[in-house]
């Protein structure tokens, strides 16, 4: 069990890749395949090891096309840096936006000054970075973040399928529907009781002393 980081926290529910995965830092991706998305998100970015895919805003896309060129057919196979930007603003408010800062197939640093609201510009920096080495995994293994949690809940006399029946009833993603990463900070929380921890198991132990008085047959 990895205790060396502990600063990750529950993926809200969401159909895309987004900061609040990022907020434990930066994260080196590699493109799977490139799809057609919606009205709002023309392309939809699926990455290695991931779920869900990334649905990069305007400004990323062009920044993406400086860096590859216009021809998404090309891109899978190659990497990215993503991490969470908080300048991001929506709706007149910052509410923080994923952004890339380093990526494969540039020989050099790419700037280009883009338009981030309405009058007003910024420019972005995209480095060169290199494939991580392929004895490095690119995300932790789902299986072993999802036992690692059972094991962790295990000690308190907690089992996943508890942990997955409070989950789903307050609406949050279950160790099944979880990516890898945050799985294995959710594991790491519960171990070392900081963090989330302490509330994800009073929440676990609530939903199990709710549901046993529920059931036919139980003392009133």
């Amino acid at each position: 069990m990895d205790l060396t980081d502990i600063s990750g926290t529950l993926t809200p529910k969401s159909n895309q890749i987004n900061a609040e995965d990022l907020l434990a830092g930066p994260a080196v991706v590699q493109v799977e395949r490139v799809t057609a998305g919606n009205a709002d998100h023309p392309i939809a970015i699926h990455l290695v090891g991931y779920n869900r895919p990334w649905l990069p805003c305007l400004t990323t896309r062009r920044l993406l096309v400086a860096c590859w060129g216009k021809n998404a057919t090309e891109w899978p196979g190659r990497w990215v840096r993503l991490f969470c930007d908080p300048e991001v603003v929506y709706g007149g408010k910052k509410v923080g936006g994923v952004r890339f800062d380093g990526a494969s197939h540039i020989d050099r640093p790419v700037e280009q000054s883009l338009t981030v609201t309405r009058g007003k510009r910024r420019l972005h920096r995209v480095e060169p970075i290199s494939p991580p080495q392929q004895s490095q995994p690119v995300a932790p293994s789902k299986q072993g973040a999802r036992e690692d949690l059972a094991d962790a809940l295990a000690v308190h006399n907690l089992t996943i399928e508890q942990f997955d029946g409070w989950a789903a009833s307050i609406n949050k993603p279950t160790s099944a529907t979880m990516e890898a990463r945050p799985l294995a900070a959710v594991a790491r929380m519960i171990a070392n009781e900081d963090g989330k921890g302490p509330e994800i198991l009073a929440g676990i132990r609530g939903w199990v002393v709710t549901t046993a008085s529920e059931e036919p047959g139980a003392p009133e």
